[in-house]
């Protein structure tokens, strides 16, 4: 017999439906088998049966119905079973017998299916066993809900895996039906709604698929007041510019976003803890994994992680919070702007505000399925900022503390976990040594588990031995340990661990001297890892000959080389090399090693910084000749990064002061540009600590600072702390120190719409420069006030300045031109010289990608953008606009993808892009493209005959560009107010508009400007004077279309004929 649930209340032998009588009955059977294998009380299935106003016979009732139950099931010869315990009921059965259950198994199946194609088997028939709603006719809706709501929301997540497993083998057209009628009853789903739109345009749909977007972020702004999430938005971009990662054939696969994957490598020869992996399966929302130092909470955690992946689907977050580390541990701060970057974050849109991170994290776990990993946590208050709020998410957590607060007030499970049993070591030593010398000699390999304490890290200490030495006896290595008398130091809470330091005194005593050397100096390393060039200086020797010396400590399971080229070691071996170094090598040659290694990476950092950012001021000059090219300058800073971080706080601690803010000085640009917005932070701020007693030291620090706030958009803070590092430069009369923060200053100011202080820093600047003979300072400044002119509207000026700019940047350093270029090609195309903008504009694109510059490259598709628009290249346009939004999504740029979105308002009309640009400018504070964006919507909306809301948006930004100076911005706010001001009542005062934007956009060498603008005076003119005294400005207009290489306008040409 089996039991329906999913539909109507059935029970069927075969193709014959039993008949189960009334409602009441049903219902019971049906709470029995959601049940199966577990105890109802009868108090609960009368409160199910009767959830208002049960009679005072419900009892009695209850049991008539399983009595009757009994009986059908008797009478049928079913496989099931109602039995009587206690004060209940319990349904006995297979629960594969029952739907809902069968339901839930062929899911867990479809997750685990090798192929798509088996997936889909398994969907489809999990699918097919639903008749209807659950428990229709059976239940009052509440009850429904209470008892089946899980199962009808796993159904619909089921639905859309198995359009995803449609999309993924090419069948899009099969879900288009089942997915419109989907998206219509469940219109704020966003994964419904992104799966129909990918269906329509891969079936050649791709309007009806932007329109399905526009309709649903209608919906959830007027439903819920949000946006659509991440993910949709980019499918959105995506289709509207044809991605052709979206396209595929029948057949192929798809290319899918993965989810975040940050688990570390599972260990091949893992052994045991099936007890513990049970227990993992079963916790809840909080696990705290604890026990011993070498007990084995990071390779369990880490492997039950890789064995739950399918119960994640939308990734795993992974931080390590060296709680028990050589290093400082992880602040909250650092490991939620790790997770916030992985989960699809961009880097300047992480806070730095601790509280904001953590809020902006749990909003967006909120209601997703993740594993998060936080490994070797040291206090309940280093943990609680990285606890998601969501119920979908599961956290495990390992220490060697209680953390007894996480417990208490967090509602953790401590799942304790002991050393190995028996016969889990011996599975390992046989894992490891090999089966033939565990059977030769059985007692000796008990014995020498028992003597390792069944301890995972000290096993495979001695097994690396054994396997070093095949032919040597257990039972003589087993003597050897039991003679070993350093027995004590590594005794943790009470735990009897003697021969943990036993297998690492010999290991140790088993390495040539020249070994041992090294192992003693990683344990001073303040790093993650470290690469065998760094290791070298540790002892003074080659990269060749330190390597060959590391691959004999991994041989014997003293250090692990996780990546190619990378060594890093267990904290328990850390700490033995400490000590053993305390032990062996004078203060003195401790002081001397990390002074080696500080520098070592002080020299490295500087040369790298001085080949990516030669025009970056540093507090020393950069090594020459250690990178030939960009490439490897980044690819060094890449890997060395978290080692580098480590070093300055180590430094810090070890009372090398001057060490650590040069080091934090000389990477300061390098996190700039890698998004690393905490640890310049962090950095920065430590710097400025310790750089109390050097004058010019505390400016730089200053100056670090305050450029991380302007980079995070904090003008204020980053007015102040440059403010202070300038009045310092000049009480030191440090020269390049004044220059480098007067063009910041210059910088800012630009930012918040203050051009005259801005030109005021930059001109300062320049005669610093010009007096210390500095050209990477001339060419910024000479840059810097080209950008302010082309803000001002000033386009002659600005080309002056970015020519001379051009010029210097070429005699000191051709490869970094592209970024003079770039604003360069802008100042062109501002004053209508279109094809050498153009050309301007490519030659720098070709620049800024072949030495990996991706925020100058971003610019310059916005720039683009805007010339082959000018020019009429429509196509190219798009091209370029969509480049530019995809850019800066990526890089976390807001400005140039507001400016992105702004050229696709510009290119397409209507309003929506215009408005996501507006939001995105304003949340920056990005007054120029906020203005620029106001325009664009007013001539778009005058396009679309809504005159009124064009006037506001018109003089909206006619008032920010008369407040910050924008000259030029200033004129077109004007022209378009006059466009409007042709379809009102007064003619005349479209004239007066028209000449008071002429006036202005002929003072800014706005030529195409000048253009649109003669059009509208000439039809204002026309309607009051009449057509004789518009054909000058007609005529004027055509011409300055033809210098300018511009298509002429189609109203235009109607005006004056062909």
């Amino acid at each position: 017999m089996e039991i329906r649930l999913l539909g109507p209340v059935q029970a069927r032998i075969g193709e014959r439906v039993v008949d189960l009588g009334p409602r009441q009955r049903r219902l019971v059977l049906a709470v029995l088998a959601i049940e199966v294998n577990r105890l109802v009380p009868v108090d609960r299935l009368v409160e199910l049966v009767w959830p208002v106003r049960p009679p005072r016979t419900a009892s009695h009732a209850v049991r008539v119905s399983v009595s009757s139950i009994r009986g059908l099931l008797s009478e049928a010869g079913a496989d099931l079973t109602v039995v009587t315990r206690g004060s209940g009921y319990q349904l006995r059965a297979d629960p594969m017998l029952i739907d809902v259950h069968r339901f839930q198994e062929l899911l867990t199946r479809s997750r685990d299916a090798a192929d798509d194609q088996s997936r889909l088997a398994e969907l489809d028939e999990a699918l097919a066993l639903w008749r209807g709603p659950a428990l229709v006719d059976t239940a009052d809706p509440e009850v429904v809900e209470e008892l089946v709501g899980g199962v009808t929301e796993t159904r619909l997540v089921a639905q859309e895996d198995r359009f995803d497993t449609l999309l993924r083998l090419g069948r899009h057209q099969e879900t288009l039906g089942e997915l419109t009628t989907l998206t219509d009853q469940h219109p704020t789903r966003e994964r419904l709604v992104g799966q129909l739109m990918l269906a329509l345009h891969r079936g050649g749909q791709s309007s009806r698929a932007l329109a399905v977007s526009r309709r649903t972020r209608t919906v959830l702004a007027e439903e819920l007041g949000i946006d659509p999430g991440e993910e949709l938005s980019r499918l959105e971009l995506a289709v509207l510019r044809n991605d052709p990662a979206l396209t595929i054939s029948a057949g192929q696969p798809a290319v899918t976003m993965t989810a975040p994957a940050l688990l570390p490598p599972a260990i091949g020869d893992f052994t045991g803890r099936e007890a513990q992996f049970a227990a993992l399966d079963r916790a809840g929302a909080v696990t705290l994994l604890v026990g011993t130092a070498g007990v084995g909470k990071t390779a369990l955690a880490v492997q039950w992680g890789h064995r739950s992946r399918a119960t994640f689907p939308d990734g795993q977050l992974y931080v390590n919070l060296n709680g028990y580390s050589v290093g400082p541990p992880v602040q909250p701060l650092q490991a939620l702007s790790q997770f916030l970057r992985a989960v699809g974050v961009p880097p300047d849109q992480v806070p730095v505000d601790p509280a904001e991170a953590a809020g902006l994290y749990r909003s967006l776990l909120a209601d997703r399925k993740m594993l998060v990993l936080l490994d070797n946590a040291v206090s309940a208050e280093q943990v609680r900022p990285l606890l998601p709020a969501g119920p979908r998410c599961q956290v495990v957590i390992t220490s060697r503390d209680r953390l007894d607060g996480l417990v208490a007030l967090d509602a953790a499970q401590r799942l304790a976990l002991d050393v190995m049993s028996p016969d889990e070591a011996l599975s390992l030593l046989r894992r490891m040594i090999g089966g033939e010398r565990i059977d030769a000699e059985p007692d000796s390999a008990r014995e020498l588990a028992d003597t390792c304490a069944h301890l995972p890290l000290a096993l495979r200490i001695t097994a690396a031995q054994l396997v070093n030495h095949p032919s040597r006896p257990i039972s003589d290595y087993v003597a050897t340990l039991d003679q070993n008398d350093l027995l004590t130091s590594l005794r943790i809470d009470g735990d009897e661990q003697s021969a943990v330091r036993a297998a690492f005194d010999l290991s140790y005593s088993g390495l040539k001297p020249e070994a041992q050397e090294l192992f003693r100096r990683l344990g001073l390393a303040p790093g993650p890892d470290i690469s065998a060039q760094t290791a070298a200086v540790l002892i003074e020797s080659t990269p060749c000959e330190t390597a060959r010396l590391l691959d004999q400590l991994a041989a014997a399971h003293l250090v692990d080389q996780p990546v190619f080229g990378r060594y890093t070691c267990h904290d328990l071996l850390r700490h033995y090399a400490r000590d053993r170094a305390d032990e062996q090598d004078s203060a003195e040659e401790r002081e001397s090693v990390l002074c080696r290694l500080l520098d070592e990476y002080l020299r490295h950092a500087r040369a790298a910084v001085g080949v990516l950012y030669p025009h970056m001021l540093q507090l020393a000059p950069p090594t020459k000749d250690l990178f030939d090219d960009f490439a490897s300058a980044l690819a060094w800073l890449d890997v060395e990064r978290p080692s580098l971080i480590a070093a300055i706080h180590h430094a810090a601690r070890a009372g090398q002061r001057t060490r650590a803010w040069l080091l934090a000085d000389a990477i300061r640009g390098y996190l700039f540009q890698g998004g690393e917005f905490a640890d310049w932070f962090a950095t920065a701020r430590l710097a400025l600590a310790l750089a109390t007693g050097d004058p010019r030291a505390k400016a730089a620090a200053l100056f670090s600072l305050g450029t991380a706030h302007y980079a995070v958009n904090q003008y204020r803070e980053a007015t102040e702390l440059c403010t202070a590092a300038l009045d310092l430069c000049r009480e030191t009369e440090w020269l390049s120190g004044q220059a480098s923060v007067l063009n910041n200053l210059g910088l800012i100011a630009m930012s918040t719409g203050e051009l005259e202080q801005a030109a005021v820093h930059c001109e300062q600047a320049l005669r610093i420069g010009l007096r210390l003979g500095n050209r990477h300072t001339e060419e910024m400044a000479l840059t810097n006030l080209g950008i302010v002119c082309y803000l001002r509207g000033e386009a002659d000026r600005a080309v002056d300045f970015h020519r001379r700019a051009l010029t210097v940047q070429r005699e000191i350093n051709p490869r970094g031109e592209g970024a003079v270029l770039v604003y360069l090609g802008g100042a062109l195309c501002l004053r209508g010289d279109l094809d050498e903008a153009l050309d301007s504009c490519v030659t720098g694109l070709a620049c800024c990608h072949e030495i990996g510059a991706r925020i100058e490259e971003a610019q310059l598709q916005a720039y683009i953008a805007g010339i082959q628009h000018a020019a009429g290249r429509r196509d190219e346009a798009l091209a370029a606009a969509h480049a530019a939004v995809e850019f800066g999504v990526d890089l976390g740029d807001q400005r140039t993808e507001a400016c992105g979105r702004m050229m696709l308002g510009a290119i397409l009309g209507g309003t929506e892009e215009c408005e996501r640009a507006l939001t995105l400018a304003r949340a920056i504070g990005a007054r120029h493209v906020e203005c620029e964006a106001l325009i664009v919507m007013a001539a778009n909306l005058v396009c679309d005959g809504v005159l009124t809301l064009a006037s506001d948006y018109a003089q909206h930004a006619l008032g920010i560009a008369m407040d910050a100076g924008y000259l030029a911005l200033q004129g077109r706010a004007l022209s378009v107010l006059a466009d409007i001001a042709l379809g009102g009542p007064q003619p005349s005062r479209a004239a007066e508009l028209a000449t008071e934007a002429l006036s202005v956009q002929r003072q800014s060498g706005d030529r195409l400007g000048v253009a649109a603008t003669l059009c509208t005076l000439g039809i204002a003119l026309r309607g009051t004077v009449g057509a004789l005294a518009a054909q000058p400005h007609w005529r004027e207009a055509r011409d300055l279309y033809a210098r300018c290489h511009a298509p002429e306008p189609t109203r235009l040409t109607t005006l004056l004929g062909p």
